[in-house]
């Protein structure tokens, strides 16, 4: 009976411009039918299957916002250059490969702390939301448990 909305919600994400906005909306639906279903001990199985949903939707967020912050910083770049510095044979001074100097480090690393100071409220209400999600599934199973 929950396939037939979840299916919709599916299909409307499809419409969506980017992974990360993909996510946001299936994670909102997801924990809309999710919190629905926790409240009725016959649809625990379901409930719990659609936590395993908004995990993996949870980490498509987590790793694109992630992306968004390294390249925002320029650190993208910067660990592309590295991982391509690892793999030549004749390896020159990592400090002298263009655009890995200290100078050029020290200023990706300040813009790198500052996004994640910009980030500080989006992650705690993103986090809160993940919480009283899980939360809430434990109090139910708590009183099954208890009935």
């Amino acid at each position: 009976m929950i396939d037939p909305l979840l299916t919709a919600c599916t299909i409307s994400a499809t419409v969506l411009v980017g992974a990360a906005d993909m996510a946001v909306y299936m994670l909102n639906c997801l924990s809309l039918v999710q919190n629905t279903l926790a409240e009725f001990t016959f649809a625990k199985a379901k409930a719990d299957l659609l936590g395993g949903q908004i995990e993996a939707h949870m980490d498509t967020l987590v790793e694109e916002e992630t992306s968004l912050v390294l390249i925002r910083c320029k650190l993208a770049n910067k660990i592309k250059t590295l991982q391509d510095w690892r793999s030549l044979e004749q390896r020159a001074p990592l400090s002298q490969v263009e655009g890995m100097d200290a100078v050029s480090l020290t200023e990706a690393m300040h813009a790198f702390e500052e996004a994640l100071f910009d980030l500080g409220p989006t992650v705690r209400r993103c986090t809160r939301a993940s919480e009283s999600t899980r939360h809430a599934l434990r109090r139910e199973s708590a009183a099954d448990r208890v009935a």
